[in-house]
């Protein structure tokens, strides 16, 4: 779950354990700071883990680490800061376990760019191999100013980016030659996936007068595609 500091990615990782609580039998282990929502047990099993030196665990790797002794089926890390917790949060996910982590990027082929910067050039093919065999999906999101209120009253909108990765994804992941942003041009061709991307998002809310033309292109990862898209009239291709 990316995006930058207040767009809301915590809530939505929030909606995501309420909803396995809700519905599933398990394990969940968050590893926080700091705890921002308080989730009641009812299906399963939750222990919410502050984080720092007078605290419940004292760094994102000790919580990782001992979270993995006790058969979780669910680690939530509120963010990744390090090599070390990234490698830890990748070996989790590699032995089966639903890893959500956050990272403060605005879409997905940054997000992998974010991934291998924090490892050196001897250890980036392994990792790349990790993060593509174990990665589930990557969702970015923004919250954007709108042109009116919704039926709540709320002035801004959410706009999200999602990549389910296909086996071409992950063979442009795993492939040093390939270069990143070739993800970008799998994303718009496995909409039938649920894929979308940020600027074709802000697009079709700007279409749809949600938000403002401004806004969009205020708020975009590739300007020139948005401002291409507003003027054509038509969104880039999703499925």
């Amino acid at each position: 779950m990316t995006g930058a500091t207040g767009s809301g990615k915590s809530t939505t990782l929030a909606a995501m354990i309420r909803h396995f609580n809700d519905s599933e039998e398990g394990h969940i282990v968050t590893i926080e700071d700091p705890i921002e929502f308080i989730h009641r047990e009812n299906k399963s099993i939750i222990h919410q883990r502050l984080v720092g030196p007078d605290n419940d665990t004292p760094t994102f790797l000790d919580g990782v680490e001992d979270a993995m002794r006790q058969a979780p089926d669910i680690i939530l890390l509120g963010e990744v800061r390090d090599k070390e917790t990234m490698t830890a949060a990748l070996q989790a996910a590699e032995t089966g376990h639903l890893v959500f982590c956050t990272l403060h990027t605005r879409d997905a082929p940054t997000t992998m760019q974010r991934v291998l910067g924090f490892y050196g050039a001897g250890e980036k093919e392994s990792v790349r191999h990790q993060f593509a065999n174990s990665l589930v999906a990557i969702i970015s999101q923004q919250l954007v100013k709108r042109t009116q209120p919704d039926k709540q009253g709320r002035m801004r909108q959410l706009i999200m980016e999602v990549l389910q990765p296909n086996m071409g994804v992950r063979s442009i992941m795993r492939d040093e030659t390939k270069a990143i942003q070739l993800i970008r041009d799998a994303q718009k061709s496995s909409g039938d996936l649920g894929n979308v991307t940020m600027d074709d998002q802000l697009i079709l809310a700007a279409q749809q007068g949600v938000i403002s033309n401004e806004q969009a292109m205020s708020r975009s990862i590739m300007r020139e595609t948005v401002e291409k898209g507003l003027k054509d009239g038509r969104v880039g291709r999703t499925a």
